[in-house]
């Protein structure tokens, strides 16, 4: 699967341009979506292969957390 514009992409309105993309962030100059632009492309990668499979990822709930490091214990 290509990556080719993932993270100029919108999720939301799917509207591709080089201007939605400034550095680390992404924010969609037709609809004003906003993210982190590794997140963005993360997403329309999994929206991808989602739909290569058959799946449509408008039925599945989103799913978003906060990501905390674990301690580490001694073993």
């Amino acid at each position: 699967m290509n990556p080719k514009h993932t993270s100029q992409r919108c999720p939301k309105c799917h509207h591709t341009s080089k201007e939605n993309r400034k550095k680390e962030k992404f924010v969609c100059t037709n609809c004003g979506h906003y993210d982190d632009a590794d997140i963005n492309g993360a997403v329309n990668i999994k929206i991808r292969g989602l739909e290569k499979l058959g799946i449509n990822p408008i039925q599945l709930p989103p799913v978003r957390g906060k990501v905390t490091p674990m301690e580490r214990t001694a073993t």
